[in-house]
């Protein structure tokens, strides 16, 4: 049970630590300057009905965040999130087992399933300007 951040500051638009905790797995690997996580997590849906059996329905969700550090005071990171319910009007699906592919762009297996699931990606970029001055950051969600 924890929280995640993905991105640059204390807010970020891909995946900021304001939230409840959560059981999540997480992969990390780091080879020279680029650095992968994976991120495989099991949600709860707060906008559906409280159910006193069951619980909030759940949601699962899986992430990859792919950086490379360019130069050191330039660092470049690409990110995809793939969030789905635990169960919809096809039945129980549970955990999607075609999203444990740990390689970026999940869209395309997404999209061979013909599944109905919330796609996100985005890309941020963050470049220090001076040896006294704060980063200039950019992040872009679509």
């Amino acid at each position: 049970m924890g929280k995640n951040f993905f991105g640059d500051g204390y807010r970020s638009l891909l995946l900021s630590d304001n939230a409840f905790s959560y059981p999540f797995l997480k992969i990390t690997t780091n080879i020279w300057k680029i650095k992968y996580i994976n991120l495989y997590m099991q949600l709860q849906d707060k906008n559906l009905p409280y159910s006193k059996n069951l619980g909030y329905q759940k949601k699962y969700a899986t992430m990859q965040y792919l950086s490379y550090q360019i130069h050191p005071r330039v660092q470049i990171g690409l990110f995809e999130a793939i969030v789905w319910e635990a169960q919809d009007s096809s039945g129980y699906r549970g955990f999607e087992l075609n999203y444990l592919d740990p390689v970026i762009f999940l869209r395309p297996v997404e999209f061979s399933v013909g599944s109905p699931d919330n796609a996100l990606m985005g890309a941020n970029l963050n470049v220090k300007i001076g040896k006294h001055s704060c980063c200039l950051r950019t992040t872009s969600v679509g």
